[in-house]
């Protein structure tokens, strides 16, 4: 931004309003607070003379605008990388964490056979309806995964459907931490039964507690006039 045009915006010994405050930052990253400081500070340097120079405290908070929208800027690309990065263990393990309900789930994913352990059980042992171990390999099945990996899952809390739940949002973080390039595949899958959601976001629905006098959070008994 010009400098001329900055002193025209903020006039020449005027404090900043937040509206020339919105115009001058616009989408940087420098605070209200943050700018009143500035403003003050560089304040007292101004020369008694009409012209511009290095020492006007437009320049100054220009210039610190720019440098804090390029710091933002390369931060946002390090993020970026960061979303793609692969992060396992010592050992090689891939680890995820999801929760449903009050179910908490702590899953670990490498390659291998395709032995799918929970809580030191096998998988259909675990779970005896076949419909919560369709959730728990879910995310396998996305990636054309099944019977490439090992699943090493512990989950606690709430009942077995939840848990299922809990291990299909853990199982696909891990495989996001041991594979990055599988995040667009399970970001843009959408779970039928939890829409909108994806296999990485977490269904935070919970009961709702049932009223006082009520039979349950929304039924209740039938009015009588009489």
């Amino acid at each position: 931004m010009n400098i001329l045009l900055v002193s025209r915006l903020f006039g020449r010994r005027a404090a900043p309003s937040r509206d020339v405050f919105r115009r001058f930052v616009g989408s940087g990253g420098t605070d209200w607070k943050e700018f009143q400081n500035i403003y003050f500070r560089t304040e007292q340097q101004m020369k008694g003379d009409e012209g511009l120079d290095s020492t006007h405290p437009y320049s100054k908070l220009e210039f610190h605008v720019r440098s804090k929208r390029n710091s933002l800027k390369t931060e946002k690309k390090a993020i970026g990388k960061a979303r793609f990065a692969r992060v396992v263990d010592e050992d090689g393990w891939g680890w995820g964490r999801g929760s449903r309900k009050a179910a908490r789930a702590h899953v670990k994913v490498k390659f291998g056979n395709g032995q799918f352990i929970v809580n030191q059980s096998n998988l259909q042992t675990f779970f005896s309806i076949i419909h919560y171990r369709e959730w728990a390999l879910k995310p396998l099945e996305v990636i054309q995964g099944l019977g490439k990996f090992d699943v090493h899952a512990y989950v606690t809390g709430s009942g077995h459907s939840a848990k299922a739940q809990a291990i299909m949002t853990a199982l696909s973080r891990a495989l996001v931490s041991y594979q990055p390039d599988t995040r667009p595949i399970l970001e843009s899958y959408i779970v039928p039964s939890f829409f909108p959601h994806n296999l990485l976001q977490t269904d935070s629905r919970q009961k709702e507690s049932s009223r006082a006098g009520n039979e349950g959070a929304r039924m209740a008994e039938q009015w009588k006039k009489r």
